[in-house]
């Protein structure tokens, strides 16, 4: 993309200000100068004054932390209309908050935007062969069609977690706590086809990041992108 100077909104609620922290965070590591950051009412009718302020500072990417909930499809119609569209020169890009939402993935504002989420597409998965591969086929037998979004499948790990907890334990309440920090699910059996466990603040200890860009009403995976 060769982004050099862009906005960050959030939506001003833990999970917005959480995300949006991060990728201007990064942003930075990697060069690109963030040229403002704001936070996003998600009350208001519109949002073409805030764009509008934007002009000047003549960004070539908008970052949208946050949810679609808080009234993201305006802003996403806003941008475009103040900013032009995606296919441009301000690129979009939002987060999982934005992701399988299907008045978005339908959305003509929408498309060419770039959305991220934790964790890789059941497409992914099925490349890599093993556990991960043989989830994505039996779901897809039982139910008729691929796990709808990559949480489906973390749900799954999150439940392949717990039962190893649970037989590592000594049947307590405790016991079952204590091992959910220890125990690892092995990548032969994992149904995301690798080794994975919880770290001591609880967060998973693998970390995949997806890229996709909606093109066509699809959201379309495009890379992985390494995260420490």
């Amino acid at each position: 993309m060769k982004l050099k100077r862009c906005v960050v909104l959030n939506d001003a609620q833990t999970y917005g200000v959480g995300v949006a922290t991060a990728f201007a965070n990064e942003a930075k590591n990697v060069g690109i100068e963030v040229v403002a950051e704001a936070a996003w009412d998600a009350k208001q009718p519109n949002y073409t004054a805030l764009f509008e302020g934007f002009k000047a500072l003549n960004p070539d990417c908008v970052y949208l932390g946050g949810l679609d909930d808080n009234n993201g499809e305006q802003l996403i119609r806003d941008k475009v209309a103040v900013l032009g569209p995606n296919t441009g020169t301000v690129k979009l890009i939002a987060p999982d908050g934005f992701t399988g939402y299907p008045t978005v993935v339908k959305m003509a504002e929408a498309q060419e935007m770039y959305i991220t989420f934790a964790g890789l597409p059941a497409s992914e998965l099925v490349k890599a062969g093993g556990a991960g591969a043989k989830f994505v086929t039996d779901f897809k037998a039982k139910f008729g069609h691929d796990p709808v979004s990559a949480y489906t499948i973390y749900g799954a790990a999150a439940a392949q977690l717990i039962m190893t907890a649970i037989a590592a334990s000594d049947g307590t309440r405790k016991s079952v706590m204590e091992q959910a920090f220890k125990v690892k699910v092995p990548a032969d059996k994992s149904v995301i086809g690798k080794e994975f466990g919880i770290d001591a603040n609880g967060d998973v200890t693998v970390r995949d990041l997806s890229i996709q860009l909606l093109t066509g009403n699809v959201e379309t995976f495009l890379k992985a992108w390494p995260v420490s």
